[in-house]
């Protein structure tokens, strides 16, 4: 399963930037020797301590640690290989993410240390070099295992493109791709589609990805386009893009938060670029625009959130009583010729209900 979201959160990556490769490490690197010469080194180091406390067990764990990667890059490692490497073991070094080491102070207490005991200036210096030289080890191991999977990806994609060709078929990505390139490369088409369609107004804006936005601003440009569409001076007028980020629900289909914030910074860069916040709420009364806004602010300031706009009511905090029933079935729901006719006045005087039973 975690092959299955490596893979999901690859693909999502890919379709978010299509030209993105990611950055193969050196051929050559050998990671897994520094790592192994780091803990001989350490072993060494305490080997020579009269005082030694909990560092034999310390280097005795890092050195089981070591053996297991020792020698793996020697030759090419397959994909098999590398997913078992970051498989973690059972080790008190490691944190509870898995791969990580942990603090030096945890981990000399974790074989006996003291909380109040201080390591020495050269315990940590020796134990740093160790864990240095182990992150750039897993650094190795995962950018080579993404370059598997990015390569195993591409043919897939090189034989799904290669089915479609061959059926003369397009799917909705390929409509959104051929027409960027067409309006991105051919000036001469741009312009015409700019003139013949002057005004463009796109709502639920939140539900648009980075290729349908490079589509839409390059055809609103002026005849002076910039090289890079973010840099594309709009007409006056040419845009209304209407959406609430809050609503944004289509990752799957390449919605992006940051694509629709980067659209609203540029469209406020432009000479006549504004940004109108809708607040205006017609359906609740105060109390509880008042609580909604004071829930919902903290939970829209977290990260990777769109900021939030407090609504602002527009009704009166005037309740209607409706009748309900009395006696022994005081506590039952109101009647429904009862509830009827009061929503009938309800209609007609266009003010909010509030059922009291």
């Amino acid at each position: 399963m975690q092959v299955v979201e490596l893979i999901r959160e690859l693909a999502f990556l890919r379709r978010k930037h299509p030209g993105a490769t990611p950055i193969a490490p050196p051929q050559d690197g050998r990671p897994d020797t520094v790592f192994v010469q780091s803990v001989d080194d350490f072993d060494r180091w305490q080997a020579g301590l009269d005082d030694q406390r909990w560092l034999p067990q310390v280097s005795a764990e890092l050195q089981r640690l070591a053996a297991r990667y020792k020698n793996t890059f020697e030759r090419p490692a397959d994909f098999a290989t590398l997913w078992k490497l970051c498989e973690a073991s059972q080790s008190r070094l490691f944190t509870k993410k898995g791969l990580q080491l942990r603090p030096y102070a945890e981990v000399a207490e974790s074989f006996g240390a003291y909380r109040e005991e201080t390591a020495s200036d050269a315990e940590l210096h020796h134990y740093q070099a160790v864990s240095g030289a182990w992150e750039q080890l897993i650094g190795h191991i995962a950018s080579r295992l993404v370059c598997e999977l990015s390569s195993s990806l591409d043919q897939l994609l090189d034989s799904y493109q290669r089915r479609k060709r061959a059926a003369a078929v397009l799917d909705f990505d390929d409509l959104l791709l051929h027409v960027r390139t067409l309006v991105r490369d051919h000036e001469e088409v741009r312009r015409a589609i700019g003139h013949r369609y002057k005004y463009l107004l796109v709502d639920e804006f939140q539900d648009t990805d980075r290729l349908q936005i490079e589509i839409l601003f390059s055809i609103g440009a002026t005849s002076d386009r910039a090289q890079h569409w973010q840099d594309s001076r709009l007409r006056p007028g040419s845009l209304f893009l209407v959406g609430d980020p809050k609503q944004a629900i289509y990752r799957f289909r390449g919605a992006d938060i940051e694509a629709y914030e980067l659209s609203r910074r540029l469209v406020l860069a432009q000479e006549w670029g504004d940004v109108i916040e809708v607040t205006a709420n017609f359906r609740s009364q105060q109390p509880i625009i008042r609580h909604v806004n004071n829930c919902f602010e903290v939970v829209f300031t977290k990260g990777s959130q769109p900021r939030y706009v407090a609504l602002a009511p527009t009704l009166p905090d005037t309740p209607i009583r409706c009748p309900a029933s009395r006696g022994s079935q005081s506590m039952s729901k109101p009647r429904g010729g009862s509830m009827r006719r009061c929503f009938a006045r309800q209609r007609q005087s266009a003010l909010p209900i509030s059922v009291r039973v």
